[in-house]
C-alpha cells in the first residue's frame, strides 16, 4: 500500500513538472504575442500620425542599434503591409491601418485563449499540488 502511495506521488510529481513546463512555454508565447500586439500598436499610431503631416514629411527612421537617420518621405500614400506567409503588397495607409487592427484583434484573441489555457494548467498544478500534499499527510500522518 505505502509503494502505490509512492507511485502515485512520484505520477504526480511527473505531471506537476510537465505542467510547469507548458505553463512556461506558454508564458513565453504571450510575451511574443504581446510584443507582436505592441508592434501593431505602434504601426498604427506611426500611420496615422503620418496622416496628419504635411506633404513629405521629415522622419529619423532607425537603422538599428538604436541609431537613426534623417530622411524625407517621398511617397506617404502608399505602405508596404505583410498580409501572411511571408507575402506583403502595397495599400493605402487607410487600407494599411485597416489590415494592422485586423492583425491585432486577431492576435488578441489568441492571447486571450492562451491565458485562458494557462489559468487551466494553473489551476491543475494547483490541484495537483493539494492531491500531493493530502497524499503525503496520509502516508505520514505524524509529520
Amino acid at each position: 500500500m505505502a509503494e502505490e502511495g509512492q507511485q502515485n506521488i512520484q505520477n504526480l510529481a511527473l505531471q506537476h513538472r510537465d505542467l510547469q513546463k507548458r505553463a512556461q512555454t506558454i508564458q513565453q508565447q504571450t510575451n511574443m504575442l504581446q510584443m507582436s500586439i505592441e508592434d501593431c500598436g505602434k504601426a498604427i499610431t506611426t500611420l496615422e500620425d503620418l496622416q496628419s503631416f504635411s506633404k513629405n514629411p521629415d522622419t529619423l527612421v532607425p537603422i538599428g542599434a538604436g541609431s537613426f537617420v534623417n530622411a524625407n518621405i517621398a511617397n506617404d500614400n502608399k505602405v508596404v503591409v505583410e498580409v501572411g506567409a511571408g507575402i506583403s503588397v502595397e495599400k493605402d495607409v487607410d487600407g494599411a491601418i485597416v489590415t494592422l487592427n485586423k492583425r491585432k484583434e486577431d492576435l488578441q484573441k489568441v492571447l486571450e485563449q492562451m491565458n485562458q489555457n494557462l489559468e487551466q494548467i494553473n489551476q491543475r498544478i494547483q490541484s495537483i499540488e493539494s492531491i500531493a500534499k493530502q497524499q503525503q499527510q496520509q502516508q505520514h500522518p505524524q509529520q
